[in-house]
């Protein structure tokens, strides 16, 4: 349980960085797109949604976009660090076990 909560928190915790990241990049440099690259992170899902429903105006698209695509990010990347997280345990569980060595034998 405990990878759990801990990977749903590394989820969560790199989107909220990213859009802090944008948001430092723009108001530093405020003439500059620097800050374009992640708009594709949490925009992704637009053209997908767009021709299933075509009917959708630009604002709602938009917000729906962002909305799935901040959902699947986050579960595409808490998914990741459990994976990283249960092989690190694995591997950290396997470096712990004693090798079963059998007693020497006397000398005489």
């Amino acid at each position: 349980m405990k990878l759990f909560f801990l990977s749903l928190g590394v989820g969560l915790l790199i989107p909220a960085l990213l859009v802090v990241s944008m948001l430092t990049l723009k108001i530093l440099f405020p003439g500059t797109t620097s800050g374009m690259f992640g708009l594709w992170f949490f925009f992704w899902p637009m053209p997908f949604l767009l021709r299933l429903f075509p009917s959708l105006t630009s604002e709602r698209a938009m917000l729906l976009a962002f909305a799935v695509g901040t959902l699947v990010d986050i579960a595409f990347f808490s998914l990741l660090a459990y994976c990283g997280l249960r092989a690190m345990r694995r591997l950290s569980k396997r470096k712990q076990e004693p090798s079963v060595v059998p007693p020497q034998p006397p000398t005489f």
